[in-house]
């Protein structure tokens, strides 16, 4: 039986959000019809390798680029692609999205990349990058509506060219992994709490975009209300000891437990009463699909991806950024039927279960092009479609024969200059068309400090 050569280019298996997605996606495809490669181009810091975790037939590539100018690393992984001639390469994270797609360009070989959150702090560098490279990108995946929205703004993405396919849960194992566990009691007294404590668990890495200083703030009212509330921290990150110091100034040490990173925190959600988040960024959050997976009701901010898994009222509520509504939240949450809201979370999290999810991963893998998976006729995601009827977001794209327009490049980065040259030469070569230079403007116009296209404009007019 032929196997499709599929490639998967990614920074590194460390443990986080993307890394895990793809160890349990690799364990639902189907090794007799995909022969699944995977190329990573660092090597893991002090987190956990999850490489060990890949299924034996997944055949693991290891790269060590200390950074883009790494010559000697580009012509490497070039001469990997040429040799291994993968049917199709996919990408996920930045700096495997520009490499891996830069070379598959170079290689001819057909690319998607994925992209796994609302990334705001691209630099405007990064989104000239993304926007070049989208031209020769077959597909762009992401993890949720919002993402959608997102990226097709902030890369100036034709609609067509984005698939929605959610990240996935494996209820079943949830399910095993939570009959393994001791009692919730006896959980509780390993962590220092007690039968009648509220508990709230937050799971994210220490860093700014998760907003934890709210979150502890936030508590400490909470707390001073009542004896019974307790917080875990689960974690590790670079705010560490800033938080440990805002925990310990307001007398917090014996209520806030921090504990650090967890290979497993089965124990923790099956310990726990309610999830709770006030990041500022998400995709679709691996952590609240666990959490509800294990029937954790969720209160979280606003974000990317949450839309679609919080029912507020039903399994969970949204928060302002704001310590008061966190609080009024907590405690209305607490006062309502937690068990009516436990049931809701199980419900959702199989809506997204992982055998669905690889079932899309492995018909886009499969079809000889990435638009037998989009809506017939029209190419665009359903979700893409109602948002835009609905006038939630503008949807920007360039013509559909974009190829036949002239071609406007900005050169901002003299490393990038002599190749976007050759590249604009090459394909207006092909299309008998010339093409137009203009030094500093981006294929698509600023507008009102965003990026947007000028649709009227592009189409000559």
């Amino acid at each position: 039986m032929y196997r499709k050569k599929v490639l998967i280019v990614i920074n590194d298996l460390c443990a986080a959000g993307a890394q895990r997605q793809l160890i349990n996606l690799s364990h639902k495809l189907n090794e007799k019809k995909v022969n699944l490669h995977v190329a990573t181009l660092f090597s893991c810091d002090e987190r956990e390798d999850l490489s060990l975790e890949l299924p034996s037939y997944v055949v693991l590539h290891r790269f060590n680029f200390s950074n883009f100018m790494d010559f000697k690393s580009w012509v490497s992984f070039n001469r990997f692609v040429k040799n291994l001639n993968p049917s199709l390469i996919v990408t996920s994270l930045f700096f495997s999205n520009t490499v891996g797609r830069t070379v598959a360009f170079w290689n001819k070989r057909p690319v998607i990349s994925r992209e796994h959150n609302t990334y705001i702090d691209k630099s405007r560098t990064q989104i000239l990058v993304d926007r070049i490279l989208s031209k020769c990108t077959k597909a762009v995946i992401t993890v949720s509506r919002g993402v959608a929205h997102f990226t097709a703004e902030q890369q100036g993405l034709n609609p067509k060219k984005i698939i929605i396919i959610h990240n996935g849960i494996d209820v079943g194992l949830v399910d095993e992994e939570l009959e393994k566990l001791s009692d919730r009691n006896d959980i509780r007294k390993e962590l220092g709490l007690n039968s009648n404590d509220i508990v709230l668990l937050n799971v994210a890495r220490l860093v700014p975009q998760k907003n934890h200083k709210l979150l502890l703030e936030s508590f400490v009212e909470l707390a001073n209300k009542n004896d019974n509330y307790k917080l875990l921290i689960v974690g590790e990150g670079k705010l560490i000891n800033d938080l440990e110091s805002l925990s310990e100034r307001h007398n917090m040490k014996d209520r806030v437990v921090f504990c650090g990173y967890q290979a497993s925190v089965w124990r923790f959600y099956k310990a726990s009463d309610i999830l709770i988040s006030t990041s500022t960024v998400e995709g679709l959050s691996n952590v609240y699909l666990e959490a509800m997976a294990t029937g954790l009701p969720i209160i979280s901010t606003r974000t990317a991806g949450t839309d679609e898994l919080i029912i507020d009222g039903k399994n969970g509520y949204f928060i302002e950024p704001e310590r008061a509504d966190i609080v009024n939240k907590i405690e209305k949450l607490v006062a309502s039927d937690i068990r009516s809201k436990s049931e809701a979370s199980k419900l959702t999290a199989k809506k997204f279960d992982l055998n669905k999810t690889a079932e899309k991963y492995q018909e886009l893998f499969l079809c000889s092009s990435y638009e037998c998976v989009g809506l017939p006729g029209s190419g665009k995601t359903s979700a893409l479609n109602q948002l835009e009827h609905e006038n939630k977001v503008e949807i920007v794209c360039m013509p559909k024969n974009w190829k036949s327009e002239a071609f406007w490049f900005v050169f901002t980065n003299p490393a990038f200059s002599f190749w976007w040259i050759g590249t604009a030469l090459v394909e207006s070569l092909k299309v008998g068309r010339p093409f137009l230079i203009k030094h500093k403007l981006y294929m698509f116009f600023v507008k009102a400090s965003k990026w947007r296209v000028n649709n009227q404009y592009l189409k000559g007019k």
